[in-house]
C-alpha cells in the first residue's frame, strides 16, 4: 500500500541573513505559502528590492527584519541597492 504524502504541508519560516555584505543563502528553494524573513545584521542602511515589484523598496537598518510570504510559484530575484555582490535568488515550488 503507498502512502503518500499529503499536499499540503505546514508552512515553514526561512530566515535570510544580510551580513558581511553578502545575502545568505544565496539561493533558497521553498514552497507556496513559505514565509521569508530578511534581517539586516550590519550595521548599515539596507534597501532590499525584489526585481519582480512582489514589494516596494524595504529600508532595514541594523536589526531591522522585512517578512512575505510567498502565494505563487516561481523564480524570483532579489537584491540590495549600491551593492553588487548582495544579490539572491527565490524558487517557489
Amino acid at each position: 500500500e503507498e502512502t503518500s504524502q499529503p499536499a499540503e504541508t505546514e508552512p515553514r519560516t526561512y530566515l535570510v541573513r544580510l551580513r558581511e555584505y553578502v545575502i545568505i543563502p544565496s539561493e533558497l528553494e521553498i514552497n507556496v505559502g513559505d514565509l521569508v524573513v530578511w534581517r539586516n545584521f550590519e550595521d548599515s542602511v539596507f534597501t532590499l528590492t525584489s526585481e519582480e515589484g512582489l514589494f516596494e523598496d524595504q529600508r532595514l537598518g541594523y536589526g531591522n527584519t522585512f517578512n512575505y510570504t510567498f502565494t505563487e510559484t516561481g523564480n524570483y530575484s532579489f537584491s540590495v541597492s549600491g551593492y553588487p555582490n548582495m544579490r539572491m535568488t527565490i524558487t517557489v515550488k
